[in-house]
């Protein structure tokens, strides 16, 4: 059996076990689970946005589940998936007490623009952000909590309406973005963030999109 390394056979033999079922090109991926006897609720999420995920996929002997301990490797390659595409310009923003990771497409633009906001776990996670800019969009990843650079104690929220109504005008304001063309997304706790933007700040958001699961 011939193992290629664009792994082309996804796109035609059916899946028949495993974490998946039938035929996915990307079932090797979206269907990822963590290994057994990790801590429960682990998520996989890339930290820096500048690096690929690397990979690594094995042919082994037999239909066989990891659980079933070690068992004859036939072959194997390593793949790498970048988030960011040629051409992307990411940029730390900390400017009128804002914290947060400006991605911009490449070229001149303009572009429109997305204000993306994660939940209440806090910390700056980029890598939806940086999704949205290789497919043409200028998206600011903004937190509000746990970080070092925002102010008073990391476990608590301490930012209110005018910290999320500057950055949406950062964003708007920003040259490379057209002006009546910005939304805003949110996963969980922003999700209400978002709303609140929308309806008690006196922006004018074109698009507000709400998000319970990613898949990346």
């Amino acid at each position: 059996m011939a193992f290629s390394s664009d792994l082309s056979i996804v796109t035609r033999d059916h899946s028949v076990g495993g974490s998946y079922l039938g035929c996915e090109p990307m079932g090797l991926f979206w269907s990822q689970q963590p290994a057994p006897g990790s801590r429960e609720g682990l998520r996989l999420k890339k930290q820096n946005v500048e690096t690929p995920f690397v990979t690594l996929v094995s042919l082994l002997e037999g239909h066989v589940s990891p659980s079933e301990g070690p068992t004859t490797e036939l072959a194997a390659t390593t793949i790498e998936r970048w988030y960011m595409a040629p051409g992307v310009q990411r940029t730390e923003i900390r400017q009128d007490s804002l914290v947060a990771t400006l991605f911009l497409p490449p070229g001149p633009g303009p572009f429109p623009g997305m204000l993306d906001m994660w939940g209440f776990g806090g910390g700056l996670s980029e890598y939806r952000s940086v999704l949205f800019a290789s497919r043409g969009y200028a998206s600011l990843s903004l937190t509000y909590k746990d970080h070092k650079d925002l102010p008073g104690p990391r476990e608590s929220m301490n930012v209110g309406d005018s910290y999320f109504r500057s950055a949406f005008q950062f964003l708007r304001n920003h040259h490379q973005v057209c002006a009546d063309r910005v939304g805003i997304i949110g996963f969980s706790f922003g999700v209400y963030l978002s709303l609140r933007i929308a309806s008690q700040t006196g922006v004018n958001v074109r698009l507000i999109l709400s998000s319970s699961k990613t898949r990346v």
